[in-house]
């Protein structure tokens, strides 16, 4: 991503010791063609020599808790990532919080039990496979 100093508004601080290396107000595209009419703030920051931007419009907010909740939303689509992939559930059947709350548990109970299945009686990793298709 270029920061282009003539579009931003204003900076923040940021603390020296910190993965935050770059927060400010900013309109994002180019002028006179693409240009938000609507400044938004953009934090950056740095994890593990990956580099990150977050563009938010939560001013109320310091930079680390923005960076904090955009790095929680990755955990949270990898655990979906692993649902669909591991799981093979690609879409929920309740409609409501609780029901959501009993597919979810439901389907880690699941992998749990196939897990301990799998390495008890075949010293391997779970594998859905296996369990649809068990050897003869």
């Amino acid at each position: 991503m270029i920061l282009n100093p003539e579009r931003t508004l204003k900076h923040y601080s940021v603390p020296e010791d910190s993965h935050i290396f770059y927060d400010a107000r900013v309109l994002l595209g180019t002028p006179g063609v693409n240009q938000s009419k609507t400044p938004v703030r953009v934090v950056g920051y740095k994890i593990a020599n990956s580099t990150f931007y977050v563009a938010t419009d939560r001013h109320d907010l310091t930079a680390e808790p923005v960076a904090k909740v955009y790095k929680l939303r990755w955990d949270i689509e990898s655990f979906f990532k692993w649902w669909k992939k591991d799981l093979k559930v690609y879409h929920f059947i309740a409609r409501n919080e609780y029901g959501v709350m009993m597919q979810i548990l439901g389907g880690l109970i699941s992998y749990l039990l196939m897990a301990i299945h799998c390495h008890d009686n075949f010293n391997e990793k779970v594998s859905i496979k296996r369990k649809k298709n068990p050897p003869t």
